[in-house]
C-alpha cells in the first residue's frame, strides 16, 4: 500500500493497514472490562487509493507544466519564484492570506483580470505581471485564481529548510512522500542525478536556492557528502527524513560542528561496537538507536561498503559535521541575494553560537551585555557591535553582524535601505533573541519553547502545545507527514468540516502512542487545533497548517530517555556545561 512504502520501519505496516494495537495504560483485559470503546482509524480503501493517485497524478501533470516554462533555463526559474514571492509577499504585509486576496478583488479570476489586479494593486509593469500570472496558474488551477487557490499558492512557495520539510511538501502536493518522489525521478529522466538537473526539477517543486542547497547537502549524508549521487540514497533520506534532522540535532546537542568532531574524533577506538553503545551515554532514547541502525541498514543496501555498525554512525556524524563546518565558511557568500527568512535562519544559527560562548564565560546574558558601553541607554549600535566581535569569540565578521540584524529585525540601513535610522540592540532583544537560541534537547525544554511561543499568540496556545508534543511523542519512530498520508480536503475548511476531516489523521496519530483517548476526546483536540491554527480569526483554517505545525515541532527535537529528559542529558553525562 502506499502508507506502507513511507513508513521508516516494517512495525508500522499492521498499525497502518488496519491491524490496530490496543493503545491504553491499561490491558486490553481490563478495558474490556470497563467496556471502554476501542477507536481505529480507517482503513485505507479502494476509492481513496484511487484519490490518492488522481492527486499524485494531478499535481505530477502540473510539475510537468511548469518545468515547461522555461525549458532547461534555471535562472528564469529562480528569477520568477523570487518575483512571485516578493509579489506576494507585499500583499500579505496589510493582513492575513484572506485579506490579501481581498486586495486583488475577492473573487475567482481568471488570467486577464488576475493579471490586471497584479497590475493594479502592486503597480507591476504589464509584462511582469504577465510573467508571474503565467507561473502562478502552474501551481494550481489551470484557468484562474480563486481563494484557495491562492492560499495554495502561498503555501507552495514557503522556504523548504530540510529533507523532513522537503517530505512534507511532497505529501502536500502528491498525497504521499513515494507518488511525490516517483514523479520526481520521472523528471529527472533516466534515473540522472546530476546536480543540474536535480536543481531544476527542485525548481518546479517552488524550491529557491537556499532551500536545494539545504535539502541536498542533508541527503548527502548517507551517501558520503559528496552531493546526491543517486535517486536509491534521496529515496533512503526521505525515508528516514526524521532520523536525519535528529542526527542534526545531536550534533547541536554536542556543541555545534566543531565540538561535535571532537567527541567523535574521541571514538574512535569504539568503531566495532554497537550504535546504542556509543549513543546511550548521551541519554538518547533507546527507540532513536533502533531507528537510526534501521535507517544505517537501508543504507547498506545502497553501498556495499556500508553497514550499522558504530563506524557506521561516526562516518556518517563526520560527514554532518564536516557539511555544517562549510557552511560556517562560506556564510558571506551563502548570503548574497537571500531574503528576510533565510537571514532569519542565519542570524539564528549565528545567535547559537553566541548564546554557547555566553554561557561558558559569563554568569548570565546581562553580565555579557554590559560588555558594551552600557552608558547609552537606547541600545547598542551596530559599529560599537561590531568592535566588540572578538570579545565573545567570533572570527567571521558577517555572521557576528547577523546576529545584530537578527536582534534588530533586520530594520537597519545595512539589511533594509528603506531604514532611514538605525535600530539598535536592548538588553530585552539581546536577551529574547540567546533566549530563543536554547537547544531543545529534551521534552521539557520543548514543552517550554512551544509554550512560550504559542502563549504570546493565543489563549488556548497551551493546551495545544501539550496535545501536539502528546501525539509527536508517541509517533518518534515516523516522521510525522507519514500520518497525512491519506485523502483530505486541500482547501480552506469551517470547523465542522476540519472537525471531521482531521478526525482520522488524529487517530493514526493515537494509535502510536501509548496514551488512552476517546471519540470524544479526539473530536476536541480537533476543535482545538482549529482554534490554535485560526489565527486571524476569519473563521477558516487547512489541514495542511496543521501539518506545517507538527513537522516544524517535530524538526526541533531530540528524543532523550525519561531520566535525561528529567535532568538534562548534559549534567548527567559531563557534556559541556552549555546543554545543562
Amino acid at each position: 500500500s502506499v502508507l506502507r512504502q513511507s513508513s521508516s520501519l516494517g512495525e508500522l505496516d499492521g498499525k497502518l493497514s488496519g491491524k490496530v494495537a490496543w493503545t491504553s495504560y491499561a490491558s486490553r483485559d481490563e478495558a474490556d472490562r470497563k467496556k471502554t470503546p476501542t477507536l481505529h482509524a480507517p482503513e485505507l480503501s479502494e476509492p481513496d487509493l484511487i484519490e490518492l493517485q488522481s492527486l499524485a497524478k494531478r499535481e505530477s501533470s502540473k510539475l510537468a507544466q511548469r518545468l515547461s516554462l522555461f525549458g532547461a533555463d534555471k535562472q528564469q526559474y529562480a528569477l520568477i519564484w523570487s518575483e512571485i514571492r516578493s509579489a506576494f509577499a507585499t500583499l500579505l504585509k496589510k493582513g492575513s492570506a484572506l485579506r490579501a486576496f481581498q486586495q486583488l478583488g475577492g473573487d475567482t479570476l481568471e488570467r486577464d483580470p488576475l493579471r490586471d489586479a497584479l497590475v493594479r494593486t502592486l503597480s507591476l509593469p504589464t509584462i511582469d505581471a504577465e510573467r508571474i500570472t503565467a507561473a502562478v496558474l502552474t501551481i494550481e488551477s489551470d484557468d484562474a485564481l480563486g481563494r484557495d487557490d491562492f492560499v495554495r499558492v502561498l503555501k507552495f512557495l514557503q522556504p523548504v529548510r530540510s529533507v523532513l520539510d522537503f517530505r512534507t511538501r511532497l505529501v502536500q502536493r502528491f498525497g504521499t512522500a513515494e507518488a511525490g518522489l516517483d514523479a520526481f525521478v520521472e523528471r529527472l529522466g533516466k534515473g540522472t542525478s546530476c546536480k543540474e538537473t536535480l536543481e531544476t526539477v527542485a525548481l518546479g517543486l517552488g524550491m529557491g536556492r537556499q532551500d536545494m542547497e539545504a535539502v541536498f547537502k542533508q541527503a548527502s549524508v548517507l551517501g558520503g557528502g559528496g552531493g546526491v549521487t543517486s535517486i536509491e540514497i534521496l529515496r533512503v533520506s526521505v525515508r528516514h527524513a526524521h532520523i536525519l534532522q535528529q542526527l542534526h540535532l545531536l550534533e547541536q546537542y554536542l556543541g555545534g560542528p566543531s565540538s561535535c568532531q571532537a567527541w567523535l574524533n574521541d571514538r574512535q577506538n569504539a568503531l566495532a561496537t554497537e550504535v546504542v553503545d556509543v549513543l546511550q551515554p548521551l541519554g538518547v532514547s533507546s527507540n532513536f538507536c533502533q531507528q537510526l541502525v534501521a535507517m544505517l541498514r537501508d543504507r547498506a543496501l545502497t553501498s556495499a561498503k556500508a553497514g550499522e555498525s558504530a563506524a557506521d554512525l561516526i562516518e556518517v556524524m563526520q560527514c554532518l559535521a564536516g557539511l555544517a563546518e562549510t557552511e560556517t565558511e562560506n556564510t558571506e557568500t551563502a548570503l548574497e541575494g537571500t531574503g528576510r527568512e533565510e537571514l532569519d535562519q542565519a542570524g539564528l544559527e549565528a545567535a547559537k553560537e553566541l548564546r554557547r560562548y555566553i554561557k561558558q564565560n559569563f554568569d548570565d546574558f546581562r553580565q555579557a551585555y554590559q560588555i558594551f558601553d552600557t552608558r547609552l541607554s537606547d541600545g547598542i549600535g551596530l559599529l560599537e557591535w561590531e568592535d566588540r566581535r572578538q570579545d565573545f569569540g567570533f572570527a567571521d565578521a558577517e555572521r557576528w553582524a547577523l546576529v545584530y540584524g537578527k536582534m534588530v529585525g533586520w530594520h537597519h540601513p545595512r539589511w533594509d535601505n528603506k531604514q532611514s535610522e538605525a535600530t539598535k540592540v536592548t538588553l530585552e532583544a539581546f536577551t529574547s533573541l540567546l533566549t530563543d537560541a536554547a537547544p531543545v534537547n529534551n521534552l521539557y525544554s520543548l514543552r517550554a519553547r512551544c509554550q512560550t511561543f504559542l502563549s504570546a499568540t493565543r489563549s488556548n496556545a497551551v493546551d495545544a502545545s501539550n496535545t501536539i508534543l502528546e501525539l509527536l511523542t508517541g509517533m518518534s519512530d515516523t516522521p510525522v507527514s507519514a500520518m497525512f498520508e491519506i485523502p483530505y480536503p486541500r482547501r480552506l475548511l469551517s470547523q465542522e468540516d476540519f472537525t471531521s476531516a482531521v478526525i482520522p489523521i488524529l487517530l493514526k496519530c493515537r494509535e502510536l502512542s501509548d496514551i488512552h483517548y476517546t471519540e470524544d476526546s479526539v473530536k476536541q483536540e480537533a476543535r482545538l487545533f482549529f482554534n490554535y491554527l485560526e489565527a486571524d480569526s476569519e473563521g477558516f483554517v487547512s489541514i495542511d497548517d496543521l501539518l506545517d505545525q507538527m513537522t516544524a515541532i517535530q524538526a526541533v527535537y531530540l528524543p532523550l530517555e525519561e531520566s535525561a529528559n528529567r535532568m538534562g542529558a548534559a549534567s548527567q553525562n559531563s557534556l559541556p556545561p552549555l546543554q545543562a
